[in-house]
């Protein structure tokens, strides 16, 4: 199963937005299937919108707005459509999150990141008192941010995997977690029937006594038939 050919036809034209309708055929399993939708494409942001709603939902470019790309002769995608979370060299925030099982002093960027943390938390609790304040902070921090992005080495797969180490050696014990009753109704609060009650007491009683009398127990073992009848006696019952 797979598409066989996606075809793209301009419908109208308006300033800059172009309207199309891209037609599809893909093999199924019944046979060949065709389907026709509408796409979008913004010439001044070279950007393409679909109805299938692909991207917006999942963040996967559809076929429909390739297709319109290549129409255009768009040779380069567009950074809009490179998710963060498709990239393989990627630094993910939550690796620098500090929990109660890791050791970061094997990590320095993980120590950075934790003492740039608390500064941030610092200067913004000060600056979020006043307006001015809070301008002038966001104005600086964006500053900051274009300076440092500009002068951060491009990371490569191959570099990334080579600067990414096991850790080993570590003394804390992770526990299970603990042991807790489930939702809803309690198993043991289930009805008994009578005869499941006579049995549960019988064999209570009839541990106690074991316990109290080893010689009867030994006595069950050679005559089991007459302990069952004497424990099911209205007066043992009783």
């Amino acid at each position: 199963m797979g598409i066989i050919y996606s075809h793209c036809v301009v419908i109208k034209t308006e300033g800059a937005i172009t309207t199309y309708q891209v037609n599809d055929q893909r093999v199924v399993e019944d046979g060949i299937k065709k389907s026709t939708l509408q796409a979008y494409f913004n010439e001044d942001e070279c950007e393409a919108k679909c109805m299938c709603g692909l991207f917006e939902m999942r963040g996967i470019i559809c076929r429909h707005i390739l297709s319109i790309f290549a129409a255009r002769d768009v040779q380069v995608l567009p950074e809009k459509y490179i998710m963060e979370r498709w990239r393989k060299d990627i630094k993910r925030r939550y690796g620098l999150i500090r929990s109660s099982y890791d050791d970061l002093s094997g990590k320095p960027v993980a120590t950075r990141y934790s003492g740039l943390i608390k500064l941030c938390y610092q200067v913004a609790t000060n600056a979020c008192e006043n307006e001015d304040n809070y301008l002038d902070m966001t104005q600086k921090l964006k500053a900051m941010n274009d300076i440092y992005t500009k002068s951060k080495p491009h990371a490569t797969v191959a570099s990334t995997h080579a600067s990414i180490d096991a850790e080993t050696g570590s003394s804390k014990n992770v526990l299970s977690p603990r042991v807790v009753r489930g939702k809803g109704r309690p198993p043991s609060k289930r009805r008994q029937p009578t005869i499941e009650k006579l049995q549960t007491k019988n064999k209570k009683a009839g541990g106690k006594r074991q316990r109290e009398n080893p010689q009867s127990r030994m006595e069950d073992v050679l005559n089991p038939t007459e302990s069952v009848i004497l424990h099911n006696t209205p007066e043992a019952v009783v």
